[in-house]
């Protein structure tokens, strides 16, 4: 009965902003997979975006589904980023960041491809962070460090 009342409303019926049921989901998901290794999330997440996934017509993985809502997904992320107050970057272990590296490092290389150039204005944005000692704590040099490291590791994972 849940599979039957799920084939019916995935991706026809909206949610109050108008987006859909499965772009929501999906973007749940997302979010999960980008949450530390220790709440142990990871499997079932998968699990559940491969079993969404099955339900879609147009979508044949897990992949093509992230692929169908890449552009809404990184435009959210983008427009979170550029409204912060601060330098307009996400630090070391935000939530943000962490779905950043979840919807990149899961999506097809083909979209990541077609998207580069916009993914590659976030890299530039965190990697040209000033990173001198001036009028700076010990503890803020070592977020900005640390976010470099993690941006430099994501792009080595996407060139190779």
């Amino acid at each position: 009965k849940i599979q039957e009342d799920t084939e019916i409303y995935i991706g026809t019926k909206t949610t109050e902003g108008g987006d859909s049921i499965t772009y929501d989901i999906t973007l749940c998901c997302v979010n999960l997979l980008g949450c530390h290794e220790h709440f142990n999330v990871r499997k079932s997440t998968l699990e559940l975006l491969d079993n969404l996934s099955n339900l879609l017509p147009r979508a044949g993985s897990m992949t093509e589904l992230l692929d169908m809502y890449f552009h809404k997904m990184f435009k959210s992320l983008k427009q979170e980023l550029y409204d912060k107050t601060n330098e307009g970057t996400w630090e070391y272990g935000e939530r943000n960041l962490n779905t950043f590296d979840a919807l990149v490092r899961n999506c097809n290389g083909r979209t990541i491809g077609e998207n580069f150039e916009n993914i590659l204005l976030v890299f530039e944005k965190h990697l040209a962070v000033n990173c001198t000692i001036d009028n700076q704590t010990k503890q803020q040099l070592e977020s900005k460090f640390k976010t470099k490291l993690f941006f430099m590791a994501l792009i080595e994972s996407l060139v190779s």
